[in-house]
């Protein structure tokens, strides 16, 4: 699905992208990735939960967006812009909060080889 969204684009834009310098907010530039070797690759979509494109069928659906994001940091921490949020989550410890395998079976779940520090459920 991926590859496909890809090639047909959205608006005439490329619908997937890098940020080149995301380190230094006057080199940092939005380029759109080329996925003609895309691999190895981590895909990471934070939206409005849902877009819509002519000719696309809906691939996959969450109400779950950018916004109840944000909405639920600054409700849960009272940061008030999504930088902030993200510097804050950066400087936690999401083992706090992820159900860990050890959190289920007491340990590591050997019959499947799983140590107990593997996350089980992610939040």
């Amino acid at each position: 699905g991926l590859l496909y969204v890809d090639s047909v684009g959205f608006n005439g834009q490329p619908e997937c992208y890098y940020f080149e310098n995301p380190t230094d907010p006057e080199q940092c530039q939005k380029k759109p990735y080329c996925l003609d070797n895309p691999y190895p690759m981590l895909l990471v979509n934070i939206g409005s939960g849902l877009a819509q494109a002519a000719g696309l069928k809906e691939l996959c659906f969450s109400s779950l967006g950018g916004g109840t994001f944000l909405g639920l940091c600054c409700l849960l921490t009272g940061c008030e812009t999504f930088e902030e949020a993200l510097e804050m989550a950066a400087k936690g410890d999401s083992t706090n909060v992820d159900k860990l395998v050890k959190d289920i079976y007491g340990g590591d779940y050997e019959r499947f080889g799983l140590q107990g520090s593997a996350v089980a459920s992610r939040y």
